[in-house]
């Protein structure tokens, strides 16, 4: 069947139900997959379909089409890790399908984080030229990553359905007008819901941080907001029906203001 987008994918009912059970796991982990599956079904010419049966009538002449995709995509200068997720719907794929397993495939400098290679902490003086410069929504956004350690999909989850309220501050007091604190640095709860481990865990937000939080949340109260327990943390944008930001655009959100 032509391939047009990876959505076009489940319109094979195996494909779907493979797809909406690993939804279940993790709606991030289902997406990325089908699009996965998708780049190597673009690649090789062959469905869904065609992928378990080849490897059902040959596994070994099937592990030679997949290696050669990996050289494929190492003359791309596709990075390691790259590479590595792009084989791993492959496998699950035909795992699922009872079909033989693919032997180990090898991926030049697989060790190596290359990405990051070069990444480094920011001074402290670095980190405060940055929120100089960033607006009272941005500096909140990443003074909850800095000063909190909370991942960004805490801030947001991956289809802007959940994300940090101020119910998960329980020591922050919502005014008429005003914000204040019960104790500084002030306790976060991360539900199990926003744990990428799937745990509840807390956490604390610096004085500094706090400070930004504060004004922040009381420039959206002379706005007119009607702040409660349930209000998110971080608002989201104004066109948005979503009531969080996704959790892409809490990254771009940040890296705008840098």
């Amino acid at each position: 069947m032509p391939i047009k987008t990876y959505l076009d994918l489940l319109e094979d009912s195996d494909v779907k139900h493979w797809y909406e059970n690993l939804r279940r796991g993790s709606k991030v982990h289902g997406d990325l997959s089908l699009k996965r599956l998708k780049a190597f079904c673009k690649w090789s010419g062959l469905s869904p379909k065609e992928i378990v049966s080849r490897a059902k009538e040959s596994i070994k002449d099937f592990q030679h089409l997949v290696e050669d995709y990996v050289s494929y995509l190492e003359r791309e200068g596709k990075s390691p890790a790259y590479i590595g997720n792009l084989l791993k719907p492959i496998r699950s794929w035909l795992e699922y399908n009872h079909a033989p397993r693919l032997a180990s495939i090898k991926i030049t400098n697989s060790g190596v984080n290359i990405t990051t290679l070069e990444e480094r902490v920011p001074t402290k003086e670095e980190l405060a030229r940055i929120f100089r410069f960033l607006k009272p929504r941005e500096r909140v956004a990443a003074a909850l990553l800095a000063f909190a350690g909370l991942r960004i999909e805490v801030l947001g989850n991956y289809d802007g359905t959940d994300g940090l309220v101020l119910g998960d501050l329980p020591e922050l007091v919502i005014g008429e007008k005003t914000i204040s604190y019960k104790k500084v640095p002030t306790m976060i709860i991360v539900r199990p819901t926003l744990s990428k481990a799937g745990h509840r865990y807390f956490t604390f937000l610096s004085s500094e941080g706090c400070d930004y939080l504060k004004e922040y949340l009381e420039s959206r109260m002379s706005n007119g907001e009607r702040l409660t327990e349930k209000s998110p943390v971080i608002s989201p944008y104004r066109s948005t029906e979503k009531s969080f930001l996704y959790a892409t655009k809490v990254g771009d959100l940040i890296r705008t203001g840098i």
